[in-house]
């Protein structure tokens, strides 16, 4: 003789986890993870466009580099050489950080924003040619479902649509 013991929410917790392989094993879920890494690798590669090509390039017309192009807002007291609303007396940002000058640091604002525009345009190219491809398919969908047969009149057989005389009767259509 067996005993069963009904233990309360048993069947909703094996109901949850089932739910939850369910979920884990759907192709969509791995479609996701495989796009957020592709995803990470891209944002490193355009982050080092950004930093290493484009910002030097900018930084040469002002004779420093665009992530250390920043104003000072507010000098520490301890600071002898800082000067608020100056520039020109700190060479890095983290140098002065490290005097304990608070930065404006509009450099680093504006790489993000070229970032920014060019993740943003990258990704418009990938959605429109995204849609265009979705296009064509459904063009082709619609070619392949296109009407290529009608009915002889004489025999009411299938016949090519093209067709000049019936290949069952041989009447002219």
């Amino acid at each position: 003789m067996s005993t069963k013991i009904d233990i309360p929410g048993s069947k909703a917790v094996g109901g949850f986890f089932a739910d939850f392989k369910t979920f884990l094993m759907r192709g969509s879920l791995v479609d996701l993870a495989v796009g957020i890494i592709v995803g990470g690798a891209f944002n490193v590669i355009v982050q080092s466009f950004v930093n290493d090509l484009i910002s030097p390039v900018i930084g040469l017309i002002g004779q420093k580099n665009l992530e250390n192009l920043f104003l000072i807002m507010k000098c520490s007291d301890k600071s002898l050489v800082c000067k608020t609303g100056s520039n020109d007396i700190y060479p890095t940002i983290a140098a002065a950080a490290l005097d304990g000058a608070a930065t404006w640091n509009y450099g680093r604002f504006l790489q993000n924003v070229i970032y920014f525009v060019i993740v943003a345009f990258v990704m418009f190219l990938v959605v429109k040619a995204y849609a265009k491809f979705l296009d064509l398919s459904k063009k082709e969908e619609v070619a392949a479902a296109a009407v290529t047969t009608k009915k002889c009149e004489a025999c009411l057989e299938e016949i090519h649509l093209d067709a000049k005389k019936c290949k069952f009767c041989a009447s002219s259509v």
